[in-house]
């Protein structure tokens, strides 16, 4: 397997996990080096350790994962060698194996905050060969030059029909390929959409107040904006700031903080792109606000 831990990595504070599934190449291990390179160019901000396992994957026709039980291995023996917080565990890869990204992880294979295939390799798809009837967040990325753009294109269609949580990521311009310059852009789109979406889902069910009170002011606001917090010990807390279409804009603080009273004065002005409706997430030991 090819790993990548933060230079900054502390093992007091939890960290979230990408596990890459390369994309099919001469040698396996030689792929899985090179995804996780290119995983490694996502922002430090997202602080994320990432796991790219030999895949092993099985030649044509079907290009599939020779051993599909390879995929929660991996995931498991990331968080029982690091702090990884695992309410923030992804699934991408690319290729066949984003084929493989979207069969497994729609399966439900393991419990995985979203999956993200990238350019997916569809010549075709069966109707029965996807589990269309999943609770999985699904983000797909798809290059519009892309051969396997219509099927990509097909599948989540299906998905938003069935009343699934899925985006689709339409590149322009990007054929079946990975080393272009807004890859990483492209990734934290759907990273962002992920985390958004599970928001509103975990805070239909009731959060704890006694764990963080919050209090925003002004609101609306010109751009500058106190935020006061209210926690009953220490805590770690990271707190980040999205568009209404899962975008993330930017990450205002992570870190802990103490028991007690907490003010931070943020200025969100140099995150957003434009005026208009922003989603301001906080996260705490697990727990979405």
């Amino acid at each position: 397997a090819a790993c990548f831990v933060p230079e900054d990595y502390n093992p007091g504070l939890q960290h979230k996990l990408i596990v890459g599934l390369h994309y099919c190449g001469t040698t396996n291990i030689q792929s899985a080096k090179e995804y996780r390179d290119l995983l490694t160019t996502l922002p430090d901000s997202l602080q994320a350790i990432i796991l790219c396992p030999d895949c092993n994957n099985l030649g044509p026709p079907s290009y599939a994962i020779g051993d599909p039980e390879i995929i929660p291995a991996a995931a498991e023996a990331a968080v029982n060698m690091y702090n990884v917080d695992e309410t923030f565990i992804y699934l991408t890869g690319g290729s066949c194996n984003g084929k493989s990204t979207l069969k497994q992880g729609m399966e439900n294979i393991y419990g995985f905050r979203g999956i993200i295939p990238f350019n997916a390799w569809l010549p075709e798809v069966p109707d029965d060969y996807f589990n269309y009837d999943t609770e999985m967040t699904v983000c797909i990325c798809s290059g519009t030059l892309d051969p396997s753009y219509d099927n990509n294109v097909k599948v989540y269609d299906i998905l938003v029909s069935q009343g699934d949580r899925a985006r689709l990521n339409a590149m322009p311009g990007i054929a079946h390929e990975f080393f272009f310059p807004t890859f990483d852009e492209e990734m934290m789109e759907c990273i962002g959409f992920i985390d958004s979406v599970a928001s509103v889902i975990t805070t239909n069910h009731p959060v704890n107040a006694s764990e963080l009170n919050i209090r925003l002011y002004p609101n609306p606001t010109a751009g500058k904006a106190s935020i006061v917090l209210e926690s009953d010990g220490p805590t770690s807390l990271e707190m980040d700031l999205f568009t209404v279409d899962g975008r993330i804009a930017g990450t205002i603080f992570q870190g802990k903080i103490n028991g007690g009273m907490t003010t931070f004065k943020a200025d969100l002005e140099r995150f957003k792109e434009s005026g208009g409706l922003y989603i301001l997430r906080f996260r705490t030991q697990g727990e979405i606000t």
